[in-house]
């Protein structure tokens, strides 16, 4: 007992506890352990102390701002640095003392982040702007986590702030170099176009010129100056369509637009371009695809493909000096509605180093600087193919070596084309009587065509043949829907659409776009004038009759399935290949009639039309090209001369996205031997038979 006693005094000595006599008392054992209890406790708080006093020491010497926030969101320490730098004592800013100094437009954004993150114990991290002890609004980066205690008890939120000033200054400045090289970038672009547009008219009166002077010398020495002179403004007009091209595509002012094509047509396009180039060099140019793959009919972008494939090719013409190239198509992948084609073009070359592949895309630079004096050329041909592919969501591939010749490859996936139901039978499920309709269009063929499926459908009809005439009418009496084409002489479409909303009693008519037009944004062009609906050319009698069910009442008559007209006329014109007539022109001997009629004249109308497009082509006069292309596909499809129709509206993309002039130049051939194609056919599959009766 003696002995436990002395240890409890020893004990209590080390603890500092000199009151001895408190052992000898009957609860002298407890009295012991609530002093070594209190002892305990005193050196918890002194380490505590002494904790707190080094975390602060700490604090206050590092280079950022540091704080600390309860559990009840309320700041209740900043470390010197933060003193420092908004010069306030810290008795200001603890509570919500330290929020007054944030920037006004920040405040609300700051504290939400950090109120919603407190309230789910989440770390944050927030920029803000705070006031600073010279009253500058300094940008910070402030991180907070949240805090707990060893027995896993949330005890509030720990934070530390840095001055990101100059950060945020290097990335305003970085930014605003990246927003004027965009803008010198589009400068550029415009400067480029404006240049290539100024050079590209009186270039194109020296070609024309040229041309013209083919006729009328015969010298030897003259004609070889003369061929010199029209070979060398050739270059220079190609020079300056691929750098308008070039521009073009980088101020992403190309779009893409689907047509539907057959590979075999793409491929003759194709060979045509390049073919004379390889002959002259002696160099055989063939290609390698599966027959199915020839004609099937897809949908995509055949011009763009074509000038990709066209340029792939010249360049492996250019840069061949024996053997040949060899185009090759392959299907990699077959669904329902759409097909993934792989196409290669590979020639046995001079070849590319690897170390000079990498600068074949980038514009104005071709692979070697010293083949730019050899072959010549701007070394965008590849840029231009390259944007136009990843457009196409795909990009070109290079496999090559020294004096083994290259290969060019890409894929793409291109929709499968919906084939149309041809020559249907005839079904009317509704009428119009007692609807006036006002039509405008320009094109008096088409004003023809348009009124008889108007009256057809029970519309009484009053045509316009422009703009200005449908105003004049349009004040003069009320009609119950308009249908307004957009290209017109005097007042086009669009602003006619205008006027005519601003009359009284034209608020809410609707008005109908009616034209050949099938662009994305000519649709929103319209509607942006007022105009209610888009109908695109061609039309039939039933998406006619559909579009005016959507704004006018209709009357229902009994529907009845026409039987087509079986006469020697009806056989001899749908033995033509080439036609889909529209089953409503096959619904009686006296519409085939008719039908013939208007087809002869368009025949002719067209060779006259196509005569103008080339003298247009020739003087550089596009925008004039495009419009008459315009009118020849509306008029064709109207008719079902199918595929003048579609070589028409090929033509007309190529002159609005600007590709190159020898490709449209080729179209229009296309467009002239399919138009003398079908009037000799015409004329033979009526001479053949007996005339039908009338």
């Amino acid at each position: 007992m003696i002995a436990r006693l002395e240890r409890a005094e020893a004990i209590l000595r080390v603890l500092g506890l000199q009151e001895v006599d408190a052992i000898l008392s009957s609860d002298g054992v407890a009295v012991i352990r609530k002093q070594i209890v209190i002892a305990q406790e005193q050196r918890d708080a002194d380490a505590l102390r002494i904790s707190e006093a080094r975390f602060r020491t700490m604090a206050d010497a590092v280079p950022i701002m540091i704080w600390l926030v309860g559990t009840d969101k309320l700041s209740h320490w900043f470390n010197q640095r933060w003193l420092r730098f908004t010069g306030r004592r810290l008795e200001q800013e603890i509570g919500n003392g330290w929020t007054q100094g944030i920037h006004a437009d920040d405040r609300a954004h700051c504290l939400a982040v950090y109120s919603d993150c407190f309230d789910r114990r989440e770390e944050f991290e927030v920029e803000y702007r705070l006031r600073n002890a010279a009253g500058e609004f300094r940008w910070l980066l402030d991180r907070g986590v949240p805090e707990y205690g060893p027995d896993g008890r949330f005890l509030g939120y720990i934070g530390s702030c840095l001055d990101i000033a100059a950060l945020k200054q290097t990335q305003v400045a970085l930014q605003q170099a990246k927003e004027d090289a965009e803008t010198a970038a589009r400068a550029k672009s415009a400067f480029l176009a404006n240049m290539s547009h100024e050079i590209r008219t009186p270039l194109h009166a020296v070609i024309g010129l040229g041309h013209l002077l083919r006729r009328d010398i015969t010298q030897p020495d003259q004609m070889q100056k003369l061929e010199q002179l029209c070979a060398s403004s050739d270059h220079l007009l190609a020079l300056i369509n691929d750098i308008l091209d070039f521009s073009k595509i980088e101020a992403e002012e190309v779009a893409l637009y689907q047509t539907d094509f057959t590979i075999d047509s793409l491929v003759a396009r194709v060979l045509r371009l390049v073919e004379g180039s390889a002959q002259a060099k002696g160099l055989t140019l063939t290609t390698d695809m599966p027959a199915s793959l020839g004609c099937m009919r897809l949908t995509g972008d055949a011009l763009r493909l074509a000038q990709v494939l066209i340029n792939l090719c010249g360049n492996a013409v250019k840069f061949t000096e024996r053997g040949g190239v060899r185009l090759k198509i392959t299907c990699l992948d077959e669904e329902a509605d759409r097909i993934t084609l792989s196409f290669a073009v590979a020639d046995s070359g001079c070849g590319i180093a690897s170390t000079q592949q990498e600068k074949l895309f980038q514009p104005f630079a071709q692979g070697d600087d010293s083949m730019t004096k050899e072959y010549a050329g701007t070394g965008l041909g590849l840029a231009i193919s390259q944007r136009l592919i990843k457009l196409m969501g795909s990009t070109i591939q290079i496999e090559s070596q020294i004096g083994a010749g290259s290969t060019f490859s890409f894929d793409v996936v291109l929709s499968r084309a919906v084939s149309a139901v041809e020559h249907a039978p005839v079904t009317v499920a509704t009428a119009f009587y007692g609807n006036r309709v006002l039509f405008a269009d320009d094109n008096e063929q088409s004003q023809e065509i348009l009124l008889e499926m108007l009256e057809d459908l029970g519309c009484a009809t009053d045509v316009a043949s422009d703009g200005a005439e449908a105003v004049d009418l349009a004040r003069a009496r009320p009609y119950d829907l308009i249908l307004m084409d957009m290209r017109m002489p005097k007042m086009d479409g669009l602003a006619a659409t205008r006027a005519i909303r601003a009359l009284p009693a034209y608020h809410n008519t609707p008005i109908i776009a009616l034209t050949a037009n099938a662009y994305a944004e000519d649709r929103q062009r319209c509607l942006d004038a007022g105009m209610n609906d888009h109908q695109s050319k061609p039309v039939t009698p039933t998406a006619l009759a559909e579009t005016l069910g959507r704004w006018l009442s209709a009357v229902p008559v009994t529907s009845i399935e026409t039987p087509l007209c079986d006469n020697q006329l009806s056989r001899a014109l749908l033995q033509i290949a080439g036609l889909q007539i529209p089953s409503a022109w096959l619904s009686s001997a006296e519409q085939l009639v008719a039908y013939r009629t208007h087809l002869e004249r368009f025949l002719k109308t067209n060779s006259q039309d196509m005569a103008q497009l080339h003298l247009q082509l020739a003087a550089g006069e596009f925008d004039a090209a495009r419009e008459l292309a315009h009118d020849q596909k509306g008029i064709a499809g109207l008719l079902g001369a199918r595929q003048i129709a579609s070589l028409a509206s090929e033509i007309e993309q190529g002159l609005r996205s600007a590709v190159p002039p020898s490709l449209i130049v080729q179209l229009a051939h296309e467009c002239d031997a399919q138009r003398a194609s079908l009037a000799k056919a015409l004329e033979e599959g009526l001479t053949q038979g007996t005339q039908p009766a009338m």
